[in-house]
């Protein structure tokens, strides 16, 4: 019994950590004067405006965004043709860490459209729009940590014109899958095999579309929002089958009509909870019955409402982003180099695969005190300890096989590594 109760008082602990845990939407706060990134907590309801201005004059692609658990990095996209470029956030601090064009040719419209990020292979899946009489659609994949691009589909997938932010990945993210007004393409992230279905509206004869979809990663399984138009117009939750096209209407009754905003949802799926904007209110929509359980609504400035768009989930931070010192929305060497670690700084793990004890060994930092912190790869936090020594042991306190990251944080450093734990 003596022997037990440690243990029991150590999962009792990281049980309540998880839970209490808040989470909240990250995304951009536009004004007449530029964008700021920007925060809301979902448990207090406490919306955040940024003060530090992203971008002033360069023209944002609505619900373009994606983001990066592992290393806690927002994307998303700006400018149009030759100037398009994916920026990059820092999402501790609400500061730019990078922007880069990656329209190849100067060709695309946009550098990457439907974003998503695959929490395993840590690069960005995204449709290349290019224009050259005809509009064509093709599956690409770049990479943000050596800037490599690669269009996956030889053929043009569609030359039908897409819906902005309604691209997922799905099926254990093995599968690429976005939907047009009529159509709903899947498309092998490894070979490029694309197959098509049409989508089965409930409703014919009036304008419909199937919006905002959003893979749920515990339930193997695609939400969206189901709008019909017309004088009635009327929006609701369904979860959609992408071999078939079929769509399973769960709200009983509309959870709005015209004005939602066209790629700002997200899911929790812890709590299975799915989140959407219409009219400068966010709404929470529970998935097993599709009502709205809770609704915030956004401040105004001047009388018109500060939207939260092209939001993502992720969990609370520590310090909300008007804390930080406002700086010009131009990069400098010395921006990227306070929020990037030093090239010589590394964290090394090993065995790996482990079990459960690993060893860490940092290097190329001039002190070591600092944190370590371990994630799932939905960036989801499980575990943290504070370490004071280069080199040592921790047992990762995990039940269940598969990848995690480990993250050491100190001051503006942060690195990552990934583990693989294998239960026997």
């Amino acid at each position: 019994m003596p022997r037990r109760f440690p243990l029991l008082f150590l999962l009792l602990f990281l049980f309540v950590h998880l839970w209490a845990q808040d989470m909240q939407l990250l995304g951009l706060n536009y004004q007449r004067d530029g964008l700021r990134f920007s925060q809301l907590n979902l448990t207090s309801g406490q919306y955040e405006p940024g003060e530090t201005k992203i971008n002033t004059s360069a023209f944002f692609q609505q619900g373009e965004c994606t983001y990066d658990p592992t290393n806690g990095i927002y994307y998303f996209t700006r400018g149009t043709h030759q100037s398009a470029q994916i920026i990059a956030v820092d999402a501790d601090n609400g500061q730019v860490i990078n922007q880069q064009s990656i329209a190849p040719n100067g060709s695309a419209i946009v550098p990457l459209a439907n974003l998503v990020f695959h929490p395993e292979e840590g690069v960005i899946y995204g449709l290349q729009h290019t224009f050259n009489g005809q509009e064509t659609l093709r599956l690409a994949r770049w990479n943000p940590q050596n800037d490599e691009y690669e269009i996956l589909s030889e053929a043009p997938i569609s030359r039908t014109p897409y819906l902005s932010a309604n691209g997922a990945l799905i099926n254990g993210y093995s599968q690429y899958c976005y939907a047009t007004a009529k159509t709903i393409y899947t498309v092998d992230i490894e070979t490029g095999a694309t197959q098509k279905v049409n989508i089965n509206y409930p409703s014919p004869g009036v304008a419909q579309y199937l919006v905002n979809l959003v893979y749920h990663p515990e339930r193997d399984a695609l939400y969206g929002l189901y709008f019909k138009g017309g004088r009635d117009a009327a929006l609701f939750l369904c979860e959609v089958d992408s071999k078939s096209g079929q769509l399973a209407i769960i709200s009983s009754t509309s959870l709005g009509g015209n004005g939602f905003s066209m790629g700002d949802a997200a899911i929790d799926p812890v709590k299975d909870t799915y989140y959407y904007q219409l009219l400068g209110v966010v709404y929470e929509v529970d998935i097993e019955s599709g009502d709205i359980q809770r609704e915030w609504q956004l401040p105004k400035a001047n009388g018109v409402v500060m939207p939260l768009i092209n939001f993502i989930i992720a969990p609370q931070l520590e310090a909300p982003y008007k804390d930080q010192v406002a700086t010009s929305p131009t990069l400098s060497s010395e921006t990227i180099e306070a929020a990037v670690p030093t090239p010589q700084a590394s964290l090394k793990l090993f065995p790996n695969p482990t079990t459960s004890l690993v060893n860490y060994q940092l290097e190329g930092l001039a002190f070591v005190d600092g944190q370590l912190a371990l994630f799932d790869l939905r960036g989801r936090l499980l575990w943290t300890t504070n370490i004071s020594a280069a080199s040592g042991q921790v047992a990762l306190p995990v039940k269940e096989s598969g990848q995690y990251v480990l993250r050491f944080q100190q001051s503006e450093v942060r690195l990552s590594e990934r583990v693989v734990v294998e239960k026997r």
